[in-house]
């Protein structure tokens, strides 16, 4: 998976193309992870139209910082690509790295650790409970799929991880983690 990039790296091969996909922000049930939504959807020729359902909302950036000098993509959706590496059957995503482990690792691509926020610092604009999301590594060079909506707000954030300090735990964050700085990722595959 290529999260924040409709291409695939020159390393491998592109099986589709397409937006990511969430809960949205105000809801409860449903899913609890992204996923990478085909630009081309398929329906069954008898799909009812009536149902109790769960439903889907896209993802759009929020970043209102100025990362790595990208043009501003603030609101707008989350573009995917699901990837085929040969010959290359493992896969790992790393957290808080920027490197792969070792030489026998290619690196597909580096990133920011993104997921939902869990919390929101605007409480007049935005009231209610947060879903829980799969933390995605995506792509440092941010990419946009289609316009931006006119509700613009309508659907899920995607927002930057950062590390929190847990005083007198034995399981603290702090040091060697910075609470002022977002978690780079990196994914690699062997």
């Amino acid at each position: 998976m290529h999260w924040g990039k409709l291409a695939c790296p020159k390393t491998s091969k592109e099986i589709y193309r397409g937006q990511v996909a969430a809960p949205d922000h105000f809801t409860t049930g449903g899913g609890s992870n992204y996923i990478c939504l085909p630009d081309d959807p398929e329906y069954h020729p008898n799909s009812p139209n009536k149902v109790l359902s769960a439903t889907i909302f896209r993802v759009f950036y929020d970043i209102e910082d100025d990362i790595d000098k990208v043009p501003n993509v603030q609101m707008q959706s989350v573009s995917c690509s699901v990837c085929e590496s040969d010959q290359r059957l493992t896969q790992l995503m790393l957290p808080a790295k920027t490197r792969c482990p070792s030489s026998d690792w290619v690196l597909e691509y580096t990133g920011y650790l993104m997921a939902a926020p869990t919390q929101y610092t605007n409480a007049v604009l935005m009231k209610g409970e947060y879903y829980r999301t799969s933390y995605i590594c995506v792509n440092k060079m941010f990419e946009t799929f289609g316009q931006k909506p006119d509700d613009a707000w309508s659907g899920s954030g995607l927002y930057l991880t950062k590390a929190e300090c847990v005083k007198g735990g034995k399981l603290g964050t702090c040091p060697p983690y910075d609470v002022n700085k977002a978690l780079a990722c990196v994914v690699c595959t062997k």
